[in-house]
């Protein structure tokens, strides 16, 4: 595990098979090769600064320069392209929209979890997934993100704001199994509708998609059998068949 914020260091440990890298400084990342990686977990953070700055100027040569100035992260994911199971915080989805251009390519990724943030964009999830065509199984960490530009236009990974035919970045996912932990974890200004209608729009558009597991934080049983009735008449005409299970602390259900 690496918690400090190296310079100009590389790793060339091909035989390593766990990688875990935090990074509180985000300056500049470590030049790694990883050629047999089995799992990797990433926290890379930017400053208040930085992310200030990146988030609300309006002047692109700026944004350009601050990416460079808070480190390429491609150096670092180029160096893991190779994991199979890969684990991304919050901060680390900030730190891709901003500073991670062109997005690595995965073929061997088969598991990927994301944690999110109500504070931040999915922006950089599309990019990220378009270079996965092998991901079996996706796991979301709570479904909270911060509306963006992307967002309602098909290159989100959010269903749109409109009701419209709008092509999704979705609609050529090989996933076959989506969880989605801490369901239900929203704050006072936030729709619990929204979130079910989120939900449905994966159902309704990831075309492979076998199972779906739903982790609820509610000790409501009559909220988990509502959500699981909900969710079974999503529909998935010319889809594969998916199964849907709900769990809370009290109960355990699942489609026939």
């Amino acid at each position: 595990m690496f918690t400090e914020n190296p310079k100009s260091v590389s790793f060339d440990t091909p035989n390593l098979v766990y990688f875990e890298y935090s990074d509180a400084i985000a300056d500049t990342y470590p030049k790694v090769n990883f050629a047999s990686l089995v799992e990797a977990s990433l926290d890379l953070r930017m400053t208040h600064e930085q992310i200030s700055k990146a988030k609300f100027s309006e002047d692109d040569l700026l944004k350009e320069e601050e990416g460079t100035m808070v480190g390429n992260a491609t150096v670092l994911l180029m160096g893991i392209c190779n994991v199979k199971k890969l684990y991304l915080s919050d901060n680390t989805l900030e730190v891709l929209a901003f500073c991670c251009k062109p997005m690595p390519v995965y073929n061997n990724l088969i598991h990927l979890t994301i944690k999110t943030d109500r504070d931040v964009e999915w922006e950089s999830l599309t990019a990220l997934l378009k270079n996965c065509q092998n991901l079996e199984t996706l796991v979301f960490e709570g479904l909270l993100h911060r509306d963006g530009m992307s967002c309602g236009s098909g290159e989100c990974l959010c269903k749109p704001w409109e009701e419209e035919d709008v092509p999704s970045c979705l609609s050529s996912s090989p996933v076959k199994i989506l969880e989605i932990k801490k369901f239900g974890d929203i704050g006072e200004d936030e729709d619990m509708d929204k979130m079910m209608e989120q939900v449905e729009y994966f159902l309704e558009t990831m075309p492979n998609l076998e199972q779906l597991i739903i982790h609820y934080e509610t000790d409501i049983d009559e909220d988990v059998e509502e959500v699981l009735r909900q969710f079974q008449m999503v529909s998935r005409e010319g889809l594969s068949r998916c199964k849907i299970q709900v769990i809370s602390d009290n109960l355990n259900l699942s489609s026939t």
